[in-house]
């Protein structure tokens, strides 16, 4: 093999030298039955075949998989340019075979080509060979040109989908603007006929006017004596009936924007449709049909990516700083996300995977990272995840998550767009499944961006009489700019009194919604709205409930929208009003879920006193930004790991369904974005308030109801009283045998005596009580005196 290696590299240095000085017999006639085979490219030929031959010569050692891969590159690369050089097809004969310098061998591979897919697909077949065979021959690793493919790829799609959304655009207002233009023309030419047409009756019915007159009657003399006045322009509107296309056509403007212009008539005054004109008048116009807000609304965020370099020395750094330290780990791979890099690493055998949790802030210094986070392991997969903050964080914007398909395709009435997560995969919610959100996180972590951005996300694709949005805003700030949006079902509330009613009404209308399920035979809304749906007429129960003469009461019902709840600063409302507030999120958050009304709760405070155990237990889906201590992580998420988040949007995100949190940067939408959307439906229609005298009166009657249980307990009370004073003797025991009432009861009028004065607890015993004052103690005053006897202990 040593030898025959050496024969193709002398041979290839000797063909090399023929070309280069064919003045010789010997070199001149090797020179020219060379080119005459590799035509131009014959110094590069012989190139390649002495690399051949020293790899043959050199033996084993050189039989590698890179160097046989880029020996076969370079033999690619050079047949594929001689193929293209070729001109045109050609015959393989002697006399065509150097006729355009190309040489027999790229001729022949050229007319074999073309007479296989012709000349197009020739030069296709020839270009693709040629990238291949360069990617191999200059050794390009593969996950780069694999990544290099994919962003090609991705680059390509986002251009025809925008390319395809400005046609459908354009396309659709052409249309519209020719229709209208049409329809224009008809009008003036029916106008035109029409006065045409009563010329001749004018002249009859004025004989006294002169021939001009005549010749041009007047519109105003021509109009039938029941008909309006004329415009003062002279001409008045054709008549139009109710089912004609002047008719539908105004009725198309429904689903236009309200800043939307109006259309001229045949005079050139412009008009408008009448339903915008009554969303002018009317308190709560709703056009018959709603129009979602583009994307085009929102911008187009660029995303930053890491260098592979930089990747590579963080890899090596890591890899070296847990070895001086006998770990032998490895890194398998680097997931880039927007805002943090997280490296995989397979500890070597015998390695302890908590001794790598020993050595986290020797990594972050080595690293000189801000922060740094190990997760033990990486859920579902083999690894130990190190995640690193990238030098440069990419913001999330809004409109990317919106168009991905994980959000087109989720069939979640209320979807949500989260953000992207260390993998760059889009994380979408569905607050229908959640049931409810907790978020929760310092000062300027990002919560409010959070808050806007499922708002925004909702208002994307949920129209009014599928949504209704309840908002409570102490801060007086941060939902402002919602108000009067058709979504919303009150206005926001910013008064802490106030949000304590808002509260007390959502729980009636869960009520409410409960009551008339059951009388309809169904579990939830989903089953009640789809029924309804399938016939709008009369919807029936499903067969053999019993239900079917309380479901034919109804009278043609409608769809039941879901409700969104959000609580922009649940801290604020604990302090104000905890008795309150608390049972009313709880109640909602135990049982509004099958009735459509779903709570967002967000608070910069997470402390056991605002997040209570209670309000946990019921909403299983938390999301936690950047906190000052681990303690307030546990809070949030029953975990640590909130505490070393990066702030500005970076968020731990644990799922209703899944038993750890998962790291994402939130998505971004600007305030500009915000008014875009906000003020898209502003056009279209006007809110439907609850009245501010209906949650007066259900305020009013909780007020009664509260003091009419607190007369029960005064009176109760007195029976205590009246038992200790006949017995002067009491205990929680004698209560319940003597009032006969439950333990609870019975405790809590214990409690009630002591507050009045009429015992108190043995400070010997801790346990026991003593009577103190058989009559009202604020005219008994033997006890002070130190006069009379106190009865025994009793417990």
């Amino acid at each position: 093999m040593r030898v025959t290696g050496g024969v193709i590299v002398l041979a290839a240095t000797y063909g090399s030298l023929a070309i280069l000085s064919p003045d010789g017999a010997a070199t001149g006639a090797l020179a020219q039955l060379l080119e005459q085979a590799f035509g131009w490219l014959t110094v590069p030929w012989c190139v390649l075949f002495g690399a051949v031959g020293a790899t043959i010569a050199i033996g084993e050692i050189a039989w590698r998989r890179p160097v046989i891969m880029r020996l076969t590159g370079g033999f690619g690369f050079l047949l594929s340019v001689g193929t293209l050089s070729v001109s045109g097809p050609a015959s393989v004969t002697s006399a065509s075979m150097d006729a355009d310098g190309s040489g027999a061998i790229a001729t022949a591979a050229w007319a074999i080509l073309s007479a296989w897919v012709g000349s197009a697909g020739a030069i296709t077949t020839a270009v693709a060979l040629a990238t291949a065979s360069a990617v191999a021959l200059l050794g390009i690793p593969r996950p780069y040109w694999e990544s290099l493919s994919r962003n090609l790829l991705a680059a390509s799609i986002t251009t025809g989908r925008y390319t395809a959304i400005t046609l459908v655009w354009a396309s659709t207002h052409i249309a519209r603007a020719l229709a209208a233009l049409v329809a224009m023309i008809f009008r003036t030419i029916s106008e035109l006929l029409e006065s045409r047409n009563s010329a001749p009756s004018a002249v009859t019915d004025e004989p006294e006017l002169d021939q001009d007159a005549g010749r041009r009657p007047s519109r105003n003399r021509s109009q039938p004596p029941d008909e309006p006045a004329a415009s003062p322009r002279g001409r008045r509107n054709p008549s139009v009936s109710p089912g004609s296309d002047a008719v539908t056509g105004s009725r198309s403007l429904i689903i236009q924007t309200g800043n939307q212009p109006g259309r001229p008539d045949a005079s050139g005054q412009t008009t408008t449709s009448e339903p915008l004109t009554r969303s002018a008048l009317d308190p709560a116009p709703w056009p018959e049909r709603w129009q979602l807000p583009p994307l085009s609304l929102l911008s187009v965020s660029v995303a930053q990516q890491m260098g592979d370099n930089e990747i590579a020395e963080k890899a090596a750094t890591i890899e070296k700083t847990l070895l001086s330290f006998n770990i032998p780990v490895t890194v398998r791979e680097a997931r880039v996300g927007p805002t943090v890099t997280q490296f995989s690493l397979v500890p070597g055998d015998g390695v302890p995977v908590k001794t790598i949790k020993r050595y986290e802030y020797d990594l972050q210094l080595r690293l000189a990272a801000k922060t740094l986070r190990i997760e033990l392991p990486v859920p579902g997969r083999p690894f130990v995840g190190i995640e690193i903050p990238n030098d440069r964080a990419a913001s999330v914007g809004l409109r990317e998550v919106l168009e991905t398909r994980e959000f087109t395709e989720s069939k979640g009435r209320l979807r949500v767009a989260l953000g992207r997560d260390v993998d760059g995969r889009p994380r979408v919610g569905d607050l229908a499944r959640m049931p409810h959100l907790l978020i929760a996180g310092q000062t300027g972590a990002g919560k409010s961006v959070c808050v806007n951005t499922i708002i925004a996300s909702l208002l994307s694709h949920c129209r009014p009489d599928e949504l209704n949005l309840l908002m409570i805003d102490p801060k007086q700030v941060e939902l402002a700019e919602y108000e009067g949006i058709p979504h919303l079902r009150y206005p926001v509330v910013t008064d802490l009194a106030e949000a304590g009613k808002v509260l007390l009404w959502a729980c009636e209308e869960m009520e409410r919604r409960y009551t008339l399920l059951s009388k309809a035979g169904y579990r939830h809304l989903d089953a009640y709205n789809r029924a309804i749906e399938a016939n709008a007429e009369a919807a029936t129960p499903p067969a053999g409930n019993g239900r079917h003469e309380a479901w034919t009461a109804l009278t043609r019902p409608k769809p039941l929208p879901y409700i969104v709840l959000i609580i922009d600063e649940l801290a604020d409302l604990m302090m104000f009003a905890p008795d309150d507030v608390e049972p009313a999120i709880c109640r909602l958050t135990a049982k509004a879920r099958a009735v459509g009304i779903h709570l967002v709760v967000a608070t910069q405070r997470p402390s056991v006193n605002v997040v209570t155990g209670l309000i946990k237990a019921n909403i299983p889906s938390r999301i936690a930004f950047a906190v000052a201590s681990q303690t307030d992580s546990r809070v949030i998420l029953d975990t640590g790991g909130a505490e070393a988040l990066l702030g500005r949007g970076d968020m731990l995100y644990l799922p209703y369904d899944q038993g750890r949190p998962v790291r994402v940067q939130g998505a971004w939408v600007s305030d500009e974005e915000l008014s875009k959307i906000v003020q898209f439906w502003k056009d279209q229609g006007r809110p439907n308030y609850v009245s501010k005298g209906e949650i007066d009166a259900l305020s009013l009657r909780d007020e009664e109801a509260a003091s009419e249980k607190q007369d029960r307990a005064s009176a109760l009370l007195d029976r205590a009283i009246e038992v200790l004073r006949t017995s002067n003797h009491v205990s929680v025991s004698f209560l319940q045998r003597k009032l006969g009432i439950g333990y609870p009861k019975a405790a809590k009028l214990m409690d009630d005596l002591e507050d009045a004065g009429y015992v108190e607890l043995d400070e010997a015993t801790g346990k026991s009580y003593r009577v103190i004052a058989a009559d009202d103690p604020a005219l008994s005053t033997e006890d002070e005196l130190g006069v009379g006897v106190h009865p025994p202990h009793v417990s």
